[in-house]
């Protein structure tokens, strides 16, 4: 019953359902609950993976390769580059590797890249404005950094494994729900911005409920825009920037002005994606 409830069923799926691929991947007729458990399978390697990157330099081995890389004069922003580049090499795995498993077509994530970048663009410009009205420009010193780490890698990193490989990928080719796939790897995406000790989670809940919303919220925009992640990564890149540039806050709580700035920016890139998504033009013209 709960495997029911939570694969759907292709036969059920409307004409104009946004979360279908162009072509529908056919998977086997297998009990539900097998689909079910693979997914549940995905989301404990992700998570598995996520707690080793965590703690991977407790690990002889690891600390022996930073120990090394810093004897060779590599720079510690550098080194410590290892921990997306596991995270994009899982999500690469997934969204690469189970459609052959599973020998059915891979759905295509990169719909729609310049008209969401505008629509990116335009909704972060509240969040911009209230950002450099509460805060102050950063050191320079490690503002290209942050900007690199902060948002060209982690904006794409993230969305590609949280947005794609453990929400797209188990919607469109295991048949899981929306709502159940987005708000696993909310939890997970919320979790992953805080530090792992007994105070960071008694203080750091509020910094996990915003960041966990805010990976349904992308979920829902990258649905709505027939399931490509460029309209996500755009908007996670300019948001991260503003948040970066005007040095707000060191985590994704800020301050009462930051946050209103944020609010309207959501609530635009809403309107905008009611207003101008592919969902929304076939809804249009249905």
């Amino acid at each position: 019953m709960v495997a029911l409830c939570i694969v759907r069923e292709d036969s059920a799926s409307s004409a104009n359902d946004e979360t279908r691929p162009a072509v529908v991947p056919q998977r086997p007729v297998i009990w539900p609950g097998f689909w079910v458990g693979l997914w549940l399978g995905l989301v404990g390697v992700a998570a598995g993976v996520l707690i080793m990157l965590r703690y991977r330099k407790r690990f002889p081995a690891v600390t022996a390769y930073h120990d090394w890389l810093d004897s060779l004069g590599v720079p510690a922003q550098v080194r410590n580059l290892d921990h997306p580049l596991v995270m994009l090499a899982l999500a690469t795995a997934i969204i690469v590797l189970l459609p052959r498993a599973l020998r059915v077509q891979r759905p295509s994530l990169w719909k729609h890249p310049w008209s969401s970048l505008g629509f990116a663009a335009l909704s972060a410009v509240p969040m911009a404005i209230a950002c450099a009205v509460a805060g102050s420009v950063a050191d320079a010193s490690g503002l290209v950094y942050g900007i690199f780490r902060g948002v060209a890698v982690a904006a794409f990193v993230e969305e590609l494994l949280f947005r794609g490989a453990l929400v797209a990928i188990p919607v469109l080719l295991l048949g899981v729900r929306f709502w159940p796939a987005a708000i696993v790897s909310a939890v997970l995406f919320g979790l992953v911005h805080i530090t792992w000790t007994s105070d960071a989670f008694a203080s750091g809940w509020p910094e996990v409920l915003i960041t966990g919303a805010g990976g349904v919220f992308y979920a829902w925009i990258a649905r709505a825009w027939g399931w490509s992640l460029w309209p996500v990564i755009w908007l996670h890149a300019f948001m991260n920037l503003s948040w970066l540039v005007f040095d707000v806050a060191s985590n994704a709580t800020g301050g009462l002005v930051p946050n209103i700035g944020r609010g309207l920016t959501i609530a635009a890139a809403i309107i905008l994606t009611l207003r101008f998504s592919p969902a929304a033009k076939d809804r249009r013209s249905a």
